[in-house]
């Protein structure tokens, strides 16, 4: 059934990801412990279910002789109902086989998988039907594995994304009333309504390990590893989004301010010592993700504000970075109206200014990545990750 298919479980998720902002900003989401549980419980019903087989029901139909001598016959594999089985299924996992996969079809019940079996004329049929279901069943298996993981990213990525939702939220709604305020509004109050408890408590979340343990303690030398760089970029990247969303909110706060959002939400989910304005090699970063063995990632944010400024910025987050650290982030706020212009000069300026090793890759939207020398060691490059967003304010 699979071997016409080519988007993976990841591809799927990546993009899920990706649109939890979009997501978020379509929900009636009430800033309460209540609200951040049941969006999360429908927002999450976008995962798949991994498939769990019933090997004690599965059914044979007759015999049916074969031009070669022997004997094809069909088995049903019935499966607990799943309501993301048949959505799922579209996908190849996220891993290839050089043989390619099983040949299977979905029955007619919606609920059970059809695979054809061959036996030759003095073969075993029983010994035919267990290969066959045993190679199925890995199949399915390693299926399920990529969605437990995929699952477990999700989960922490949407935990974050509802968080900051709701601080946005919250944030939105006492702009407001600070706006009344300087109006000298009176608010009118319901005498119907019901007091709603909306303070903030430390959610709890799945940390996810930033590395490896060493092999030794004496010789081992640091790196952060690649899948977690990209995890935290990745959570960035959307937290950046959520920003998009609410423009008008998100633009009146200062640097300081978007980066205290920013740093309360990584160490929420990553197992690092997130600190602000912290000290490394030539001075303070605006945010150091560190872990006790000294690798980790560089953040330097910044509202746009020209070519000159990039470049600086950019200059200032490579001399932050000691020799343990490869990767680094420079996030960018606009308020300019043509954002695409925005990410046009700043790639110009990677490329002829900032001497990318080659020419910056577009992964999407305003996210640019680029390969720099490390200014500590020439034999090592640096995996910069330039995210820029759209504050800008209709009508202005």
């Amino acid at each position: 059934m699979e071997n016409t298919q080519t988007v993976q479980i990841y591809d799927y998720y990546n993009r899920l990801r990706e649109d939890l902002p979009t997501y978020l900003a379509q929900e009636q989401f009430e800033p309460t412990d209540a609200g951040e549980a049941e969006t999360f419980e429908r927002l999450f019903k976008r995962a798949f279910q991994p498939i769990v087989l019933l090997k004690d029901a599965i059914a044979v139909d007759e015999l049916k002789a074969s031009s070669y001598g022997g004997h094809t016959f069909t088995i049903h594999v019935p499966f607990e109902p799943n309501d993301s089985a048949l959505r799922q299924l579209q996908y190849i996992p996220n891993w290839t086989k050089s043989t390619g996969y099983p040949d299977y079809s979905v029955g007619e019940d919606r609920q059970s998988f059809q695979l054809q079996v061959g036996v030759t004329a003095h073969g075993d049929p029983n010994a035919g039907i267990e290969a066959v279901f045993a190679e199925f069943s890995e199949y399915i298996n390693k299926r399920n594995e990529n969605i437990k993981e995929e699952n477990r990213k999700l989960h922490d990525r949407l935990r974050a994304a509802i968080r900051t939702r709701r601080e946005a939220i919250q944030l939105e709604r006492s702009a407001k009333s600070d706006l009344l305020q300087k109006l000298r509004v009176p608010l009118r109050s319901d005498p119907q309504a019901k007091p709603v408890n909306v303070d903030v408590k430390k959610p709890v979340a799945e940390v996810r390990k930033a590395a490896a343990s060493p092999k030794s303690k004496t010789s081992a030398t640091y790196f952060l590893e690649p899948s977690t760089a990209q995890d935290i970029v990745e959570t960035t990247a959307t937290l950046g989004r959520q920003f998009e969303t609410a423009p008008a909110v998100y633009e009146k706060l200062g640097e300081e301010d978007l980066r205290q959002v920013l740093l309360g939400t990584l160490n929420a989910v990553f197992q690092m010592q997130g600190k602000a304005e912290a000290f490394n090699v030539k001075g303070k970063t605006d945010i150091l993700l560190d872990t006790p063995e000294g690798h980790g990632m560089v953040v330097e944010c910044k509202f746009w504000s020209g070519e000159k400024v990039f470049v600086e910025t950019v200059a200032q987050l490579f001399g932050y970075l000691d020799w343990r650290k490869n990767y680094a982030v420079a996030m960018m706020f606009s308020k300019r109206a043509s954002i695409s212009a925005v990410i046009d000069t700043a790639e110009e300026c990677l490329r002829a200014s900032l001497g990318a090793l080659s020419a910056p890759r577009r992964i999407r939207g305003g996210h640019l990545v680029s390969n720099h020398t490390h200014p500590k060691d020439s034999q090592k490059t640096i995996e910069l990750h330039t995210l820029i967003f759209d504050l800008h304010k209709k009508g202005k």
